[in-house]
């Protein structure tokens, strides 16, 4: 009989997406692997995937609905450290010791063969830009582990010319304007072969239009925004509290200055942050529809006397 004590885990992530980042959970020895994984990737802010599996410090593997009391045994210790990583890297692993024993007995074109042939896993990414005139829902993919890849698939922008701000006195009616756009996306995703729709995580920034409904009225603006937040969450993609926000226009200004950067040369974004290549940055200018940013580089040690952030 395993022990029936709750279960403190520290469990440290191998994939590309988040390698490194470690979270701490608590768990029951009832709960399965599966009730596990889920709570992990809720606390790493990653979406869940079926292949995701737990890896002991002796090299044991739990997942599915293997129990955590049968996991862990009669061990006295109920602090566990573990390692969240995927039957992909598990496959790639077993793969490279076969490969080896094949180079001994067959000609190597035929591993290169079977090279040729491994699957690459795409993460998948829809951003909603929430102006003052429209709502734009833009749709991303790139390779497991090279986000510096990462291109539009599609784009769908909602009709009738209304920011969500003109919904202010009736969040209700949100619903209805985003719906073409989920439904458009959902399908653009389903033709790529993407069966999993919750793949997909969903941002949603708002800009001027909503900063201007929270100066009126707090109230309104914290309703429409929750309002958002579970046409999201009952969705079929992946939504992770917190992800639909109003943007000051600080963030804004920033986020258009460093995608100007990026896409100029100015940045290489081939890494984790990006990284410059020039001595000189490029200014943006970013004209919305109820406001303006202005972001430029400025000389150090002057920015105390400009005034600016």
């Amino acid at each position: 009989m395993y022990n029936s004590c709750p279960i403190s885990v520290s469990v440290e992530s191998l994939l590309p997406i988040n390698k490194g980042q470690s979270v701490v959970c608590n768990a029951n020895p009832s709960e399965t692997a599966f009730n596990l994984i889920e709570a992990v990737c809720r606390k790493m802010c990653i979406p869940y995937q079926p292949h995701l599996f737990l890896r002991l410090q002796n090299g044991d593997v739990i997942r599915g609905k293997q129990s955590l009391g049968q996991a862990f045994g009669k061990k006295k210790n109920h602090f566990h450290s573990l390692e969240l990583d995927t039957h992909y890297v598990s496959r790639i692993r077993w793969f490279g010791a076969a490969l080896g024993l094949m180079l001994a007995m067959t000609a190597i074109v035929i591993a290169g063969t079977l090279f040729a042939k491994e699957k690459i896993l795409w993460r998948y990414g829809i951003v909603a830009d929430a102006g003052s005139s429209h709502t734009s829902f833009i749709l991303y993919n790139w390779p497991e582990d090279h986000m510096e890849e990462v291109k539009q698939m599609a784009e769908c922008s909602t009709t009738g010319g209304e920011g969500i701000d003109r919904f202010a006195a009736t969040p209700e009616k949100l619903e209805d304007h985003f719906r073409p756009c989920l439904d458009t996306l959902a399908v653009e995703l389903e033709r790529h072969g993407v069966s999993d729709l919750s793949s997909a995580r969903i941002y949603l920034g708002a800009t001027a239009g909503m900063r201007l409904v929270s100066l009126i009225s707090e109230e309104n603006s914290t309703r429409l925004m929750k309002t958002i937040e579970t046409i999201f969450q009952n969705s079929p993609f992946y939504y992770v509290p917190g992800d639909v926000k109003i943007l000051t226009g600080q963030e804004e200004g920033a986020f258009s200055w460093i995608t100007t950067n990026i896409l100029s040369g100015t940045f290489n974004s081939t890494g984790s942050s990006p990284i410059r290549e020039t001595a000189d940055t490029f200014g943006s200018l970013d004209m919305g529809g109820a406001s303006m940013q202005i972001a430029y580089e400025c000389p150090e040690g002057n920015l105390g006397s400009l005034g600016v952030q």
